[in-house]
This record gives C-alpha cells, structure tokens and sequence, in this order.
C-alpha cells in the first residue's frame, strides 16, 4: 500500500508539460474586443453588474464604446452621478429623488454620496422641534422598507419633554441609520444626551448645543458624568460644539468636559465657539483630550479673543493640519478679529504641521504699531499651501508678514466680508504683485457676485490666465 502510494504521488508531482498548441488553441488568442464579437458581448453585458466593467469594455475600441452608448446608456450612470452631483450645477430636491427611482443601484449610489456631496439637500425634510413633526415622520415611515432618512442624518431640536421623549422613540428606531446628528437636549441640562446617543452607534458627525434655538435657561447642574453613562460611538470622529451665549456653557460645562474626556481622542475634527476654549479648560487639558486633532474651527472671535490665541499656542497638537478662524455667526455680534502677537503666536505653535489656514476680517491696526511687536516670531511654515483671508484686508500691512512665513502657499482665497458684505472690486496688478510676494503660488480667488446674488469667483492663475469661476 505505502509502495503505490508512493509511486503515484511521484507521477504527480511530476512537472506539467505544455503540448503544441492545437488550431483551436491558436484562435483563441485572438482579440475579442472586436467587432466580430460583439454578438458576444451583447448576451454577456447583462450579466455584468459592475459599472466598472462596463467602463472597461466600452474603452476596448470605438464599436464597443458606439455599442454602449447605444444599447445600454444608462450602465454608466452610477459613476458618473456622484461627479454630476458634486459639479456647480444646481439639483432640486426633486431630481435627486427621480434618481433614486431609477433602480436599486442608483438609489445606492445617491444615498451614499449626499452625506458628502450635498449634505443640506433634505435638511427641511428631517429638522425636528415638536412631538407632532416627529409623530407625522414615524407615521410616515412606516410605509417605507429599510433607512427612511434620506442622507443619514436628523436635525433634533426639541421645544419641550414631549418632543424630546418622541425624539426618543424615533432614534430608537432609526439612530443606526443615521451618520450625522445635530441635537439640542436642553431639558435636564443635556442628562439625556447620553441616552439619545446610545441609539446612533454610526455617528460620523455630532453637534450638540442651542443652535439657533433660544430656550429658556435651565438651572446650572454642575454634575460630572463618568464614563460609563457614554455609549461607545467608534466612528464618530467629528465633534461641533455650539454655544454661542456664555449662560448656555455655564449650564452645560460639566457634562461638555465629561463628553471630551470620552470622545476626545478619537476626534479628527473639532469646531466650536470661542467661550468654549475659554471654559476653564488649561492648555495641558487641551493637549490631553485631542491627541489626534486634525482640523480646528473656532467661531465667534473678535478683538478680546486674547485668551483663546494664549491657550493655543501652549497645546500640543502636533497633527493639527487645518485651522479655521470666524467671526460669529449672527451679523450684529460680528466684530473684527484683533491680529496681535498673541494670534501669531498662536499660529506659530502649529507651523511644523499647519496645512491649511482660513481667517476671518482682521483688525491689522497692530501692524502700524512697529514691527517690534513681532520679534521673535519669524517662524516658517513648510507646509501650509492654502490660505483664505477676507477681502477688505487686501490692502492691509500684513501681506509682507505673511509673505515672510508661508514661503510655500500655492493657493490663495479672499472671500466677501461678513461684516460689510461689501466686495471691493478687484485691483488686478495688485493681485498679480503677490505672485512676486509668494514664489510657489500658483492660484488667486477673488470673489463676484452672480445676477442672483450668488457668491463666485475670479481665478487668476500665476501665467496670467483669468476664468470665471
């Protein structure tokens, strides 16, 4: 037994010899993208699902592509819908929701591109403030097979306990499907988010504050929360922050800093309102519950915003990569950032790492006061290649600071003025002086206004070259 054995495992291993290729053999290597195959190829594309490969076999040669085009036009559209969608053409609502009627495939490709791509298109649709709006949505939904929330995300701001108790039962039943969340649970100073949360193990992104919604202030409730009242939330990465009255943080604080000290670390992104840098919150605590921040936006700054700039350029955030300054959010608050030594030294913390950098209308006066202010801050950033500044600051004293600095900007944006809503019309040899001022840079937007009040740009490119935009 062990000698057959093994006297049929060497005829096995032996090495396989190619024989002479028959007639048969030969035409079959052949190309059959040709048109002789194309019979072929007609029965054998209903059977490929994959977008992909259809892409594939319509770049085989011009018959296949003319084939395509003319006997499956549609087979494309999957790829091609997400780059109509993020194009600067204007959907409706309407024909985002015919496209989903086209086909199962199409409805995927939808539903997995607006988060992205046009992330406020049902905002309407899914903004929540009373129990009777939620009730209609539930009863609504009952009809529907699978996630009823177009774009997988809810705007939750209720008016009072029933609404927040209906709220409830709606992310019970439909949390896992959502992926953004912006709430407002302002009824037993923000207790109840915990519970809230535990039904939205998707989250991406979560915003947690008043919003524009002007309850009465509640009681301060100085409780900390530990650790174990917070559901895991493994892919939230993504934090928003919104508390734009100090009373509204005097509420809230304790439960915003239990909240950090459970979601910091995995957090990418923060934006928030500058009272909340200013929450009692040290430099060291800030290092420690955002070791892997990437991207920081602060609103709401202004010419008294020294003690923000002072925490910031003590922390440690050594992957920090986007930086956003803004004024506040409602025009009769909006007051002109100060640009003093204290914000420059802010930036300077972050010069190893800083990518990107967006600041709001600067006060510069501090730029006319002698440059002495600024000594010992000549600090280069290496990678930062995209700025945007306002418009109205074109004129300011700052750009040879600037230029000093951020020797590798390739790309620069001035934006209409929030506080004026003005837009200076353009000084083009102006423009093109920076291109001496900035070596690398190779693009400038200034901003227009369209016949309907829409805010564009004017691209002027480093080879003289100017589009609309």
């Amino acid at each position: 037994m062990g000698q057959e054995f093994s006297k049929r495992f060497k005829e096995l291993s032996k090495p396989i010899v190619a024989s002479k290729p028959s007639a048969v053999d030969v035409n079959m290597t052949k190309n059959v993208f040709t048109h002789e195959y194309l019979s072929c190829w007609e029965k054998i594309i209903d059977f490929t699902p994959n977008p992909k490969d259809v892409l594939a076999l319509s770049n085989a040669s011009p018959q296949f592509s003319a084939w395509v085009r003319k006997h499956n036009p549609s087979a494309l559209l999957p790829l091609v819908l997400p780059i109509i969608m993020s194009s600067a053409i204007t959907f409706t609502t309407k024909d985002i929701l015919t496209w989903r009627l086209l086909n199962s495939e199409l409805k995927q490709v939808v539903d997995d591109s607006l988060p992205e791509i046009l992330p406020d298109a049902f905002a309407d649709f899914y903004s929540f403030a009373t129990a009777d709006q939620i009730q209609r949505f539930l009863d609504h939904s009952e009809s529907i097979t699978g996630n009823p929330i177009i774009g997988k995300y809810i705007m939750f701001f209720p008016v009072n306990t029933e609404a927040w108790i209906k709220g409830l039962q709606m992310l019970e039943k439909y949390g896992h499907f959502l992926e953004k969340l912006l709430i407002t649970p302002f009824l037993n100073p923000m207790l109840p988010l915990p519970s809230a949360l535990s039904y939205c193990q998707n989250l991406e992104f979560l915003s947690v504050g008043r919003e524009w919604n002007k309850l009465p202030v509640p009681e301060p409730n100085h409780q900390f929360l530990p650790q174990r009242y917070f559901p895991p939330l493994p892919k939230l990465t993504e934090l928003r922050m919104h508390f734009d009255r100090d009373e509204d943080l005097h509420v809230a604080g304790p439960l915003v800093y239990s909240f950090l000290r459970v979601y910091g670390a995995q957090l990418k992104t923060f934006k928030c309102f500058q009272n909340v840098i200013m929450c009692g919150i040290s430099s060291e605590g800030f290092t420690a519950l955002f070791p892997n921040l990437q991207e920081l936006d602060i609103h709401g700054l202004d010419e008294k915003s020294a003690e923000v700039f002072q925490i910031l350029s003590e922390v440690k955030w050594p992957k920090l990569e986007r930086i956003c300054f803004d004024e506040h959010w409602e025009i009769n608050l909006r007051r002109k950032m100060g640009f003093t030594k204290h914000s420059v030294w802010a930036l300077d913390n972050f010069r190893n790492s800083l990518k990107e950098l967006t600041l709001p209308e600067l006060d510069d006066k501090a730029f006319y006061e002698g440059p002495g202010i600024y000594q010992g801050t000549h600090e280069h950033f290496r990678h930062l290649k995209t700025l945007s500044v306002c418009a109205s600051n074109m004129e300011s004293h700052m750009w040879k600071f600037f230029a000093s600095r951020f020797n590798n900007l390739q790309r620069l944006t001035f934006r209409k003025s929030k506080i004026t809503q003005l837009i200076l019309p353009v000084g083009i040899p102006k423009l093109f002086e920076l291109f001496k001022m900035f070596p690398k840079l190779e693009e400038i937007y200034w901003p227009r206004l369209t016949g309907d009040g829409e805010e564009k740009y004017l691209l002027f490119k480093r080879n003289g070259l100017s589009v609309f935009i």
